[in-house]
């Protein structure tokens, strides 16, 4: 019998308001340290994302800028540079600028109302 009544009484203070709000606490504290370190991966996650990206942007640059060197790295890729950003000729060169031909298109012009009310008094 006094094994039923020690069981009760244990089951009792489990079971009591103050050991259930304890728990509520306790859990609530897990769960929000939980949450905590969500967003902390998350923040890893697109930190992570964003560093890949800068590193596969970086790593086209270079293959541009090497890319140009060794363009650059003989006379004629440095005489095309020069050429394009000096627009420079060499002795004896001339410059030809070929112009596209334009259509001569005409449009008569309607006078204003203002214009034509003149018109009509005189």
């Amino acid at each position: 019998m006094r094994k039923f009544e020690s069981q009760k009484q244990i089951k009792s203070r489990i079971y009591s308001r103050t050991t259930l709000v304890i728990l509520l606490f306790i859990i609530i504290l897990l769960a929000k340290g939980v949450f905590t370190l969500y967003l902390r991966n998350q923040e890893s996650v697109d930190a992570l994302r964003d560093t890949n990206n800068k590193v596969r942007d970086l790593k086209a640059r270079q293959q541009m800028l090497s890319g140009e060197i060794t363009k650059l790295n003989n006379n004629d890729g440095v005489e095309e540079e020069i050429r394009e950003k000096f627009d420079v000729t060499k002795p004896g060169e001339n410059v030809v600028i070929i112009v596209p031909d334009e259509v001569a298109t005409t449009t008569e012009e309607k006078p204003s109302v203002f214009a034509r009310f003149w018109h009509w008094l005189w």
